[in-house]
């Protein structure tokens, strides 16, 4: 899979929670596009919406503390070299654009995801929730699980 990921490749959320998650049936395939990663074959993107949410699984689900969730996601974006991408001020006029182009809206929050990625630039992401991004015409989503 990874040698057909050309450009940057935004990481959805869960794929920050795999990594570290070593009861996860992803966690062995989700180390090694990490690997990946640090090898260089990948460009990875995480855009902040991103973390603030594997901060919340972290602490929701995981019932990890604040310090262990910072010093978790930190060591993550700093070892993998993640570029950090952010919404612009007009970003939430994307994300109109792209709400009243779709159907019906699945996830606002991913949606707003979109419009911060295209806004910076990217029309890829990686994600198990391919269907999630499927309405989107501008944005590119792969499920790196699944074998070709």
């Amino acid at each position: 899979m990874t040698s057909t990921l050309n450009g940057r490749w935004a990481f959805d959320t869960h794929l920050l929670i795999y990594v570290v998650d070593n009861k996860s049936t992803f966690h062995k395939q989700t180390k090694t596009l990490f690997l990946a990663v640090a090898r260089k074959q990948i460009l990875a993107v995480i855009a902040q919406q991103n973390i603030i949410e594997a901060e919340r699984v972290m602490s929701l689900v995981y019932h990890k503390n604040p310090q262990e969730i910072i010093q978790t996601l930190e060591q993550i974006i700093d070892e993998f070299n993640f570029q950090i991408v952010t919404p612009f001020a007009k970003t939430y006029q994307r994300f109109h654009l792209l709400l009243n182009s779709m159907g019906k809206v699945k996830d606002y929050f991913d949606t707003y995801l979109v419009a911060t990625l295209i806004d910076n630039g990217i029309d890829q992401i990686l994600t198990a929730n391919t269907k999630d991004f499927a309405e989107i015409k501008q944005m590119h989503a792969v499920n790196p699980f699944l074998t070709k």
